[in-house]
């Protein structure tokens, strides 16, 4: 027992030194590593951003090394097995939330972008210039993202740059689909000179079109929201059910406590477990 405290604490110190090494050094001269290191956070800095998480990536590593030492502590108390099974869920996890929570955005998002095409169509049609139109509609949004990305591409007008400049500066830093292809085309109706009638019928094809993807993701969701709830159900119940029975008849699980059962049993069933939730996300979240 002390034996795998020890090994699974000393793992994950190493894990979080490694993680607080991953920190950029300004001062120093570039390298590989270090390159890899800065692109590394350049890639959580965006991830961070998309999910609309006000921690720095200096703070998150952090948090990530201190999630692979509770994890590993916590699983060194059953076996050195599970310490490591339990460090590499003290890895992922944060990884994982951090995903799905910049997912939940960029729905959002998609669904901003609706809304947003629908009051650009409006203004239009009123006679309202681009830029008019663009100011008018950040009003209309409700995500503060789209609201200071708009705010940015009219302020950036008044100070004579080119609109349709801005648009694609926008469009390539957006996560979401929707959001990005309707600043595109956009963008594209400006260079081109595209106006009035002309660019209504082009944001109206556009905005057809998100409402009908955004209505096969709602009809994914409904058909497969039964078999979500049975997944979750029984992925929640077979640990609970194992807890149970080792609790209440423990001479029935010997096997366990024996290296057959800690070092290939426990360990395959957490990770075909695991494997089972990934892919079920995978499978029925409506994304490719």
């Amino acid at each position: 027992m002390n034996s795998a405290l020890i090994a699974a604490g000393s793992a994950a110190a190493g894990l979080v030194a490694v993680s607080l090494a991953f920190a950029p050094a300004h001062a120093r001269p570039t390298t590989a590593a270090s390159g890899w290191a800065q692109h590394r956070f350049r890639g959580l800095r965006v991830q961070l951003h998309e999910a609309d998480v006000g921690l720095s990536p200096r703070t998150f590593v952090l948090l990530n090394g201190l999630a692979v030492l509770l994890g590993g502590l916590i699983g060194g108390v059953v076996a050195l097995p599970a310490a490591v099974l339990g460090a590499a869920a003290g890895a992922m996890s944060p990884a994982l939330i951090l995903r799905m929570a910049a997912s939940r955005a960029r729905a959002r998002a998609d669904r901003e972008s609706l809304v947003l095409l629908r009051l650009l169509c409006a203004h239009l049609r009123t006679g309202a210039t681009y830029v008019e139109a663009l100011r008018a509609a950040a009003e209309g949004v409700v995500t503060a993202q789209v609201q200071a990305d708009l705010a940015w591409i009219a302020n950036r007008f008044r100070l004579d740059r080119p609109l349709h400049v801005s648009l694609v500066a926008v469009a390539a830093r957006t996560p979401s689909r929707h959001l990005r292809l309707a600043y595109r085309v956009l963008a594209r109706a400006v260079e081109h000179g595209v106006a009035g009638r002309r660019a209504v019928t082009a944001l109206e094809g556009l905005e057809a079109t998100v409402a009908a993807n955004l209505r096969a993701q709602d009809d994914l969701h409904a058909r497969t929201r039964g078999l979500r709830i049975q997944i979750a159900v029984v992925a929640l119940a077979i640990p609970v059910i194992h807890l149970y029975l080792r609790w209440t008849n423990p001479a029935s699980f010997t096997v366990m406590d024996q290296p057959l059962g800690q070092y290939v049993l426990l360990p395959s069933a957490v990770l075909c477990e695991l494997a089972g939730l990934v892919l079920w996300r995978r499978f029925t979240r409506g994304r490719p």
